[in-house]
């Protein structure tokens, strides 16, 4: 294929996916644009990723395979970066699977628009169930602007809650990335903050479509959003380059707000998904001592933030130990399960979502309970009763 002609560079990072990749794999080859090159970066993998994809590259002349020891996702993106040819870059995940006329649909609206950035629309699938549902995550409409082509400096105080940092959901000008020197940040985890805020800070022409063209994969425990526990600072790391960048740019006073108020999600939603005690302690410490101060969280009042929720959260964070913190969290659901179940008693698939909950608190209080002997010198006992009230509230009628 005359690489002069190539329309989208599709790049694949790849680790042991073996599992999924098939699926991924087809929904590709058989896309309705062909003028395109799938770039499958195989990171080192120990499973069958690799004897797929070299499958896949010998029956379809558009599919290259590259490989690289074990370096991580960014690594991978970065160098299928260095590789591409296509006028827009596209970076899709392999356990995902896409409609087939993801390309020709967003590189058509690109085009036509003459863009540097566009934002589409995914599912939720959910693996475990094989549910699958829209929401508002990767495209929150209340912050978007009237026009249909804009810049961040159109929406300054909205910029980075349009959309959630995933690359995936998003095409890319390949000339905007390469003269911006936007590259993907060398973390295990959240390595798309750094690369999707900065281009959406900086590009001049971004738009957005509600076609949901990706069906992104919930609920695969191979993934790096399902181990949030063992590195569950990265994220934090991800935004401190985000705000470098927007203090050298210049721009950090005119995205201030948005970037408190994505930030301060982000810390909710990363404590909330931890697994492990050791991992939710270390994270909640750093957010009381470091992380809330730094990021010019702390001290705000509800009115600047857009998500009440987020600040019952931080302000409780500032307030109190993690032990009570965790004690009131519980509540928290509990009381959301009970009017979920009042409002709507015959919704399956809510009653689906809340076993799931209800599995996670049971996990919680185990873990809780194993950190009794270990605190219980310091803490006199406290944290025995706490175990207890938790293992009450957990239980569900």
């Amino acid at each position: 294929m005359d690489d002069s002609k190539l329309k989208v560079s599709i790049i694949v990072p790849v680790y042991n996916a073996e599992e999924f990749l098939p699926k991924c794999m087809e929904s590709l080859v058989q896309q309705t644009e062909q003028e395109i090159e799938i770039i499958c970066v195989d990171d080192g993998s120990t499973d069958k990723s690799n004897e797929i994809l070299s499958e896949y590259s010998r029956q379809h002349s558009n599919v290259i395979l590259l490989s690289q020891k074990n370096s991580g996702a960014a690594a991978a993106r970065n160098y299928g970066i260095q590789q591409a040819q296509g006028e827009y870059l596209l970076f899709l995940d392999a356990d995902d699977y896409f409609e087939k006329d993801l390309v020709q649909t967003a590189y058509g609206t690109a085009k036509d628009r003459d863009l540097d950035l566009l934002i589409f629309q995914a599912s939720e699938f959910y693996h475990n169930t094989g549910m699958e549902k829209l929401t508002n995550r990767f495209i929150n409409s209340k912050f978007l602007p009237k026009a249909t082509v804009f810049s961040a400096k159109d929406v300054p105080d909205g910029i980075f809650n349009i959309a959630s940092p995933c690359p995936w959901t998003k095409l890319f000008r390949r000339n905007f990335i390469l003269e911006n020197n936007i590259t993907f940040q060398n973390l295990q985890r959240a390595n798309d903050v750094y690369f999707v805020y900065t281009a959406m800070a900086k590009a001049e022409r971004i738009s957005t479509i509600q076609n949901p063209l990706v069906h992104y994969r919930i609920d695969n425990k191979g993934s790096l959003q399902a181990n949030n526990s063992l590195s569950p600072l990265l994220f934090f790391e991800a935004f401190q380059a985000v705000k470098k960048e927007l203090i050298l740019s210049g721009t950090y006073e005119i995205f201030e707000k948005s970037f408190i108020n994505v930030s301060s999600h982000h810390c909710i939603y990363t404590l909330h998904s931890l697994k492990n005690i050791e991992a939710f302690r270390q994270l909640y410490d750093a957010l009381q001592n470091k992380i809330l101060e730094e990021f010019s969280i702390k001290g705000k009042d509800e009115a600047y933030f857009y998500n009440k929720v987020d600040y019952k959260n931080l302000k409780r964070i500032s307030e109190i130990p993690y032990e009570e913190y965790l004690f009131l969290r519980v509540s928290d659901v509990k009381n959301a399960y009970t009017a979920y179940k009042e409002k709507n008693p015959k919704q399956s698939e809510i009653k689906k979502e809340l076993k799931q909950v209800k599995k996670e608190l049971e996990q919680s209080q185990k873990e809780l309970a194993q950190q009794q002997k270990k605190y219980e010198e310091n803490n006199k006992g406290k944290l025995y009763q706490l175990a207890r009230k938790v293992k009450k509230m957990v239980t569900v009628q």
